[in-house]
Protein backbone atom coordinates (compact mmCIF):
# COMPACT_ATOMS: atom_id res chain seq x y z
CA UNK A 1 0.00 0.00 0.00
CA UNK A 2 2.91 2.27 1.34
CA UNK A 3 4.66 1.78 -2.04
CA UNK A 4 1.84 2.73 -4.68
CA UNK A 5 0.94 5.57 -2.66
CA UNK A 6 4.93 6.42 -3.37
CA UNK A 7 5.03 5.89 -6.49
CA UNK A 8 1.74 6.70 -8.14
CA UNK A 9 1.97 10.19 -10.85
CA UNK A 10 0.46 13.02 -9.75
CA UNK A 11 -3.08 13.79 -10.59
CA UNK A 12 -3.25 16.42 -13.06
CA UNK A 13 -4.71 19.04 -10.42
CA UNK A 14 -1.08 18.29 -8.74
CA UNK A 15 0.87 19.15 -12.09
CA UNK A 16 -1.49 22.11 -12.65
CA UNK A 17 -0.59 23.34 -9.28
CA UNK A 18 3.53 22.80 -10.07
CA UNK A 19 3.06 24.24 -13.37
CA UNK A 20 2.05 27.86 -11.74
CA UNK A 21 4.63 27.56 -9.08
CA UNK A 22 7.10 26.91 -11.93
CA UNK A 23 9.16 30.01 -12.86
CA UNK A 24 7.40 32.04 -15.63
CA UNK A 25 9.55 31.90 -19.62
CA UNK A 26 9.51 34.21 -22.25
CA UNK A 27 7.32 31.83 -24.19
CA UNK A 28 4.80 31.24 -21.15
CA UNK A 29 4.07 35.39 -21.17
CA UNK A 30 4.09 35.07 -25.48
CA UNK A 31 1.34 32.43 -25.20
CA UNK A 32 -0.90 34.49 -22.58
CA UNK A 33 -0.22 37.90 -24.75
CA UNK A 34 -0.71 35.89 -27.97
CA UNK A 35 2.57 37.55 -29.08
CA UNK A 36 5.70 36.08 -30.31
CA UNK A 37 8.59 36.27 -27.75
CA UNK A 38 10.79 38.17 -29.78
CA UNK A 39 8.09 40.82 -29.18
CA UNK A 40 8.21 40.19 -25.09
CA UNK A 41 11.44 40.72 -25.20
CA UNK A 42 11.07 44.32 -27.37
CA UNK A 43 8.62 45.03 -24.80
CA UNK A 44 11.26 44.69 -21.84
CA UNK A 45 13.57 45.59 -23.49
CA UNK A 46 13.08 48.30 -26.40
CA UNK A 47 10.05 49.14 -25.85
CA UNK A 48 9.96 52.44 -28.34
CA UNK A 49 9.95 49.70 -31.23
CA UNK A 50 6.28 47.55 -29.78
CA UNK A 51 2.83 49.76 -30.22
CA UNK A 52 1.53 50.86 -26.53
CA UNK A 53 -1.47 48.32 -26.87
CA UNK A 54 0.81 45.50 -27.66
CA UNK A 55 3.26 46.02 -24.79
CA UNK A 56 0.29 46.79 -22.35
CA UNK A 57 -0.87 43.34 -23.21
CA UNK A 58 2.81 41.84 -23.08
CA UNK A 59 3.37 43.49 -19.33
CA UNK A 60 -0.29 42.25 -18.37
CA UNK A 61 0.04 38.89 -18.97
CA UNK A 62 4.09 38.79 -17.39
CA UNK A 63 2.52 40.29 -14.20
CA UNK A 64 -0.30 37.51 -14.37
CA UNK A 65 2.46 34.75 -14.47
CA UNK A 66 4.83 36.65 -12.35
CA UNK A 67 7.39 37.08 -15.07
CA UNK A 68 10.55 38.68 -14.06
CA UNK A 69 13.10 39.41 -16.76
CA UNK A 70 16.24 38.09 -16.44
CA UNK A 71 18.75 40.46 -15.19
CA UNK A 72 22.09 38.75 -17.32
CA UNK A 73 19.19 38.64 -20.29
CA UNK A 74 18.74 42.79 -19.42
CA UNK A 75 21.88 43.52 -19.21
CA UNK A 76 23.47 41.45 -22.34
CA UNK A 77 20.53 42.96 -25.04
CA UNK A 78 21.65 46.89 -23.13
CA UNK A 79 25.17 45.91 -23.92
CA UNK A 80 25.83 45.97 -20.10
CA UNK A 81 26.86 43.62 -17.42
CA UNK A 82 27.31 45.85 -14.99
CA UNK A 83 30.18 44.13 -13.72
CA UNK A 84 33.26 45.34 -12.91
CA UNK A 85 37.60 44.52 -12.51
CA UNK A 86 40.08 46.06 -9.90
CA UNK A 87 43.56 44.87 -10.69
CA UNK A 88 46.15 45.68 -7.99
CA UNK A 89 49.41 44.55 -7.48
CA UNK A 90 48.90 42.46 -4.72
CA UNK A 91 46.19 41.57 -1.52
CA UNK A 92 49.24 41.56 0.93
CA UNK A 93 49.83 45.46 1.49
CA UNK A 94 47.21 46.83 3.73
CA UNK A 95 47.61 50.08 1.38
CA UNK A 96 45.59 48.45 -1.85
CA UNK A 97 43.28 46.72 0.32
CA UNK A 98 42.23 49.79 1.88
CA UNK A 99 42.07 51.37 -1.82
CA UNK A 100 39.72 48.06 -2.89
CA UNK A 101 37.20 49.02 0.33
CA UNK A 102 36.78 52.00 -1.06
CA UNK A 103 35.29 50.73 -4.42
CA UNK A 104 34.00 47.71 -3.17
CA UNK A 105 32.20 50.17 -1.08
CA UNK A 106 30.57 52.62 -3.71
CA UNK A 107 30.73 49.75 -6.19
CA UNK A 108 28.33 47.79 -3.77
CA UNK A 109 25.42 51.46 -3.25
CA UNK A 110 25.46 51.33 -7.18
CA UNK A 111 24.71 47.78 -7.40
CA UNK A 112 28.16 46.61 -9.49
CA UNK A 113 29.92 43.46 -9.18
CA UNK A 114 33.29 43.33 -8.55
CA UNK A 115 36.15 41.17 -9.92
CA UNK A 116 39.61 41.60 -7.90
CA UNK A 117 43.01 40.67 -10.38
CA UNK A 118 46.19 41.07 -8.62
CA UNK A 119 49.47 41.21 -10.83
CA UNK A 120 52.63 41.09 -8.87
CA UNK A 121 54.02 43.92 -10.18
CA UNK A 122 54.64 42.10 -13.18
CA UNK A 123 54.04 43.96 -16.41
CA UNK A 124 53.47 40.26 -18.12
CA UNK A 125 50.67 38.93 -15.70
CA UNK A 126 49.58 43.00 -15.72
CA UNK A 127 48.79 42.09 -19.49
CA UNK A 128 46.88 38.99 -19.00
CA UNK A 129 44.77 40.52 -16.52
CA UNK A 130 43.62 43.51 -18.49
CA UNK A 131 42.96 41.09 -21.49
CA UNK A 132 41.10 39.03 -18.97
CA UNK A 133 38.76 42.37 -18.62
CA UNK A 134 38.11 41.99 -22.09
CA UNK A 135 36.86 38.20 -21.74
CA UNK A 136 35.02 38.89 -18.89
CA UNK A 137 32.33 41.74 -20.42
CA UNK A 138 33.09 43.61 -18.00
CA UNK A 139 31.91 47.32 -18.50
CA UNK A 140 35.00 49.06 -16.99
CA UNK A 141 38.19 48.50 -14.96
CA UNK A 142 40.07 50.37 -12.46
CA UNK A 143 43.75 49.94 -12.43
CA UNK A 144 45.85 50.09 -9.31
CA UNK A 145 49.40 50.68 -8.59
CA UNK A 146 52.34 53.10 -8.08
CA UNK A 147 53.22 55.67 -10.76
CA UNK A 148 55.60 54.69 -13.22
CA UNK A 149 58.04 57.34 -14.16
CA UNK A 150 58.53 57.18 -17.76
CA UNK A 151 56.23 55.93 -20.38
CA UNK A 152 53.55 53.40 -18.68
CA UNK A 153 54.20 49.68 -20.85
CA UNK A 154 50.08 49.28 -20.83
CA UNK A 155 49.68 52.73 -22.25
CA UNK A 156 48.84 51.13 -25.70
CA UNK A 157 46.43 48.12 -24.00
CA UNK A 158 44.41 50.80 -21.71
CA UNK A 159 44.28 52.88 -25.00
CA UNK A 160 42.60 49.86 -26.74
CA UNK A 161 40.12 49.18 -24.10
CA UNK A 162 39.23 52.80 -24.21
CA UNK A 163 38.40 52.04 -27.87
CA UNK A 164 36.67 48.94 -27.38
CA UNK A 165 34.22 50.86 -25.32
CA UNK A 166 35.94 49.53 -21.78
CA UNK A 167 35.80 52.53 -19.32
CA UNK A 168 39.29 53.02 -17.49
CA UNK A 169 40.08 55.09 -14.57
CA UNK A 170 43.93 54.62 -13.05
CA UNK A 171 44.35 54.86 -9.27
CA UNK A 172 48.11 55.95 -8.02
CA UNK A 173 49.37 55.78 -11.92
CA UNK A 174 49.00 58.42 -14.71
CA UNK A 175 48.84 57.44 -18.29
CA UNK A 176 47.80 61.12 -20.47
CA UNK A 177 43.99 61.06 -22.02
CA UNK A 178 42.71 58.41 -18.79
CA UNK A 179 41.00 59.63 -15.77
CA UNK A 180 43.19 59.03 -12.70
CA UNK A 181 43.72 60.06 -9.12
CA UNK A 182 46.47 59.40 -6.57
CA UNK A 183 48.11 61.10 -3.59
CA UNK A 184 50.10 64.08 -3.42
CA UNK A 185 53.07 61.51 -2.61
CA UNK A 186 55.95 64.61 -3.39
CA UNK A 187 54.31 66.90 -0.72
CA UNK A 188 53.53 64.59 1.47
CA UNK A 189 56.83 63.52 2.04
CA UNK A 190 57.97 67.37 1.80
CA UNK A 191 56.08 67.86 5.09
CA UNK A 192 57.56 64.73 6.35
CA UNK A 193 61.58 65.93 6.21
CA UNK A 194 59.98 69.43 7.26
CA UNK A 195 58.59 67.88 10.63
CA UNK A 196 61.87 66.49 10.96
CA UNK A 197 63.96 69.36 10.40
CA UNK A 198 61.88 71.20 12.63
CA UNK A 199 62.78 68.73 15.57
CA UNK A 200 66.66 69.72 14.76
CA UNK A 201 67.18 67.04 12.67
CA UNK A 202 70.10 67.35 9.68
CA UNK A 203 71.18 64.18 8.72
CA UNK A 204 68.31 62.87 7.39
CA UNK A 205 67.77 59.27 5.21
CA UNK A 206 65.20 58.39 2.46
CA UNK A 207 64.20 54.32 2.41
CA UNK A 208 62.30 53.85 -1.00
CA UNK A 209 61.50 51.03 -2.88
CA UNK A 210 62.44 50.96 -6.89
CA UNK A 211 63.96 54.51 -6.44
CA UNK A 212 63.50 55.13 -10.45
CA UNK A 213 59.71 53.41 -10.28
CA UNK A 214 56.68 54.17 -8.99
CA UNK A 215 56.01 56.17 -5.65
CA UNK A 216 58.94 55.90 -4.09
CA UNK A 217 60.36 58.22 -6.92
CA UNK A 218 57.81 60.88 -6.21
CA UNK A 219 59.03 60.58 -1.96
CA UNK A 220 62.37 60.79 -3.20
CA UNK A 221 61.68 64.11 -4.91
CA UNK A 222 59.94 65.70 -2.15
CA UNK A 223 62.68 64.62 0.31
CA UNK A 224 65.09 66.31 -2.12
CA UNK A 225 63.28 69.60 -2.09
CA UNK A 226 62.76 69.35 1.40
CA UNK A 227 66.62 69.64 1.76
CA UNK A 228 67.06 71.75 -0.50
CA UNK A 229 64.34 74.32 0.89
CA UNK A 230 66.64 74.41 4.09
CA UNK A 231 70.01 74.29 2.59
CA UNK A 232 70.53 70.90 4.05
CA UNK A 233 73.09 68.73 2.25
CA UNK A 234 71.32 65.79 0.16
CA UNK A 235 73.75 62.98 -0.07
CA UNK A 236 73.38 59.99 -2.67
CA UNK A 237 74.75 57.38 0.29
CA UNK A 238 71.66 58.81 2.84
CA UNK A 239 69.26 57.31 0.28
CA UNK A 240 68.71 53.25 -0.21
CA UNK A 241 66.22 51.25 -1.94
CA UNK A 242 64.58 48.46 -0.48
CA UNK A 243 61.27 45.95 -0.81
CA UNK A 244 58.05 47.38 0.27
CA UNK A 245 58.18 45.29 3.19
CA UNK A 246 59.03 45.07 6.59
CA UNK A 247 62.69 43.01 5.35
CA UNK A 248 62.94 45.38 2.83
CA UNK A 249 62.68 47.99 5.39
CA UNK A 250 65.33 46.56 7.79
CA UNK A 251 67.79 45.26 5.39
CA UNK A 252 68.06 48.92 3.98
CA UNK A 253 68.24 50.82 6.96
CA UNK A 254 71.10 48.37 8.35
CA UNK A 255 73.13 48.70 5.79
CA UNK A 256 72.69 52.50 6.13
CA UNK A 257 73.40 52.33 10.11
CA UNK A 258 76.63 50.37 9.38
CA UNK A 259 78.12 52.50 6.87
CA UNK A 260 76.83 56.06 7.80
CA UNK A 261 76.43 55.80 11.96
CA UNK A 262 75.54 59.86 11.71
CA UNK A 263 71.94 59.58 10.54
CA UNK A 264 69.98 60.33 13.18
CA UNK A 265 66.16 60.41 10.98
CA UNK A 266 64.48 58.04 8.63
CA UNK A 267 62.09 58.40 6.10
CA UNK A 268 60.45 55.44 4.38
CA UNK A 269 58.37 55.29 1.83
CA UNK A 270 55.63 53.12 3.45
CA UNK A 271 54.72 51.95 6.66
CA UNK A 272 55.98 48.50 6.41
CA UNK A 273 58.91 49.28 5.45
CA UNK A 274 59.02 51.97 8.81
CA UNK A 275 58.42 48.66 10.86
CA UNK A 276 61.21 47.29 9.56
CA UNK A 277 63.40 50.55 10.51
CA UNK A 278 62.25 50.64 13.46
CA UNK A 279 63.57 46.59 14.30
CA UNK A 280 67.19 47.66 12.52
CA UNK A 281 67.20 50.27 14.69
CA UNK A 282 66.48 48.28 18.23
CA UNK A 283 69.21 45.82 16.82
CA UNK A 284 71.60 48.83 16.76
CA UNK A 285 71.07 49.53 20.24
CA UNK A 286 69.52 53.02 19.01
CA UNK A 287 66.52 54.11 20.88
CA UNK A 288 63.42 55.49 19.23
CA UNK A 289 62.56 58.83 19.17
CA UNK A 290 65.53 59.43 22.09
CA UNK A 291 68.64 58.71 19.58
CA UNK A 292 66.80 58.28 16.22
CA UNK A 293 63.60 59.00 14.58
CA UNK A 294 61.37 57.57 11.93
CA UNK A 295 58.43 58.45 9.77
CA UNK A 296 56.50 56.19 7.59
CA UNK A 297 54.41 56.31 4.39
CA UNK A 298 50.58 55.52 4.01
CA UNK A 299 48.94 55.51 7.59
CA UNK A 300 48.07 52.06 7.73
CA UNK A 301 46.06 50.96 10.63
CA UNK A 302 49.05 48.96 12.32
CA UNK A 303 51.03 52.40 12.35
CA UNK A 304 49.23 53.49 15.32
CA UNK A 305 49.90 50.33 17.24
CA UNK A 306 53.61 49.53 16.98
CA UNK A 307 55.96 50.53 19.52
CA UNK A 308 56.82 53.38 19.42
CA UNK A 309 53.59 54.35 17.78
CA UNK A 310 54.51 55.34 14.06
CA UNK A 311 54.94 58.94 13.21
CA UNK A 312 53.35 58.63 9.44
CA UNK A 313 52.45 60.42 6.32
CA UNK A 314 48.27 59.51 6.27
CA UNK A 315 47.44 58.69 2.53
CA UNK A 316 43.75 58.74 1.99
CA UNK A 317 43.46 55.03 0.97
CA UNK A 318 39.74 54.49 1.51
CA UNK A 319 39.11 57.80 -0.60
CA UNK A 320 41.23 57.44 -3.27
CA UNK A 321 38.93 54.19 -3.99
CA UNK A 322 35.63 56.13 -3.45
CA UNK A 323 36.94 58.50 -5.84
CA UNK A 324 38.41 56.48 -8.17
CA UNK A 325 34.72 54.96 -8.14
CA UNK A 326 33.19 57.96 -8.50
CA UNK A 327 34.67 58.83 -12.04
CA UNK A 328 34.33 55.41 -13.07
CA UNK A 329 30.51 56.11 -12.62
CA UNK A 330 30.46 59.41 -14.28
CA UNK A 331 31.88 57.88 -17.37
CA UNK A 332 29.59 54.83 -17.27
CA UNK A 333 27.04 57.07 -17.42
CA UNK A 334 28.05 58.95 -20.25
CA UNK A 335 30.12 61.79 -18.79
CA UNK A 336 33.29 62.84 -20.71
CA UNK A 337 36.49 62.52 -18.50
CA UNK A 338 39.33 62.85 -21.06
CA UNK A 339 42.14 64.50 -19.05
CA UNK A 340 40.49 64.23 -14.98
CA UNK A 341 42.92 63.97 -13.06
CA UNK A 342 42.75 64.69 -9.18
CA UNK A 343 45.34 64.22 -6.48
CA UNK A 344 43.94 64.09 -3.00
CA UNK A 345 45.96 65.74 -0.08
CA UNK A 346 47.98 63.61 2.34
CA UNK A 347 48.64 65.14 6.25
CA UNK A 348 51.27 64.51 8.52
CA UNK A 349 50.38 62.22 11.76
CA UNK A 350 52.92 63.30 14.31
CA UNK A 351 53.03 60.27 17.00
CA UNK A 352 55.79 58.64 19.08
CA UNK A 353 58.64 58.00 16.64
CA UNK A 354 59.85 61.39 16.12
CA UNK A 355 61.92 63.37 18.36
CA UNK A 356 64.39 65.95 18.80
CA UNK A 357 67.18 65.23 17.39
CA UNK A 358 70.31 63.93 19.86
CA UNK A 359 72.81 66.68 19.39
CA UNK A 360 70.24 69.52 19.86
CA UNK A 361 66.55 70.79 20.76
CA UNK A 362 63.75 71.46 18.27
CA UNK A 363 63.45 74.74 16.26
CA UNK A 364 59.72 74.36 16.64
CA UNK A 365 57.13 72.71 18.49
CA UNK A 366 56.29 69.27 18.53
CA UNK A 367 52.34 68.24 17.15
CA UNK A 368 50.01 66.17 18.59
CA UNK A 369 49.13 62.70 17.50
Amino acid sequence: MSDQVRNRRPASGDRRRKRVVARATIEDVAREAEVAPSTVSLAFNDPERVRPATRARVLAAARKLNYRPSAIARRLVARRTDMLAVVVPNTRNPFFGKIFQGIDTEARRAGLDVMLFTTENDPDVERQRLEAVVRNRADGVILVGEHRKGPDPAADLLAELVAMGIQVVLVERQVPGIPSVWGQKREGCFQAVEHLIGLGHRRIAFIGGLLEQGGSYQRLEGYRRAMAAHGLEVRPEWVAEGGFSPAGGREAASRLLARHPELTAFVAANDLMAIGVLRALREAGRRVPEEASVVGFDDIPEAAFVVPALTTVDMPMERLGRRAMELMLRGLHGEGLDGVEEGLPTELRVRESTGPAPESGPTTGRGDG
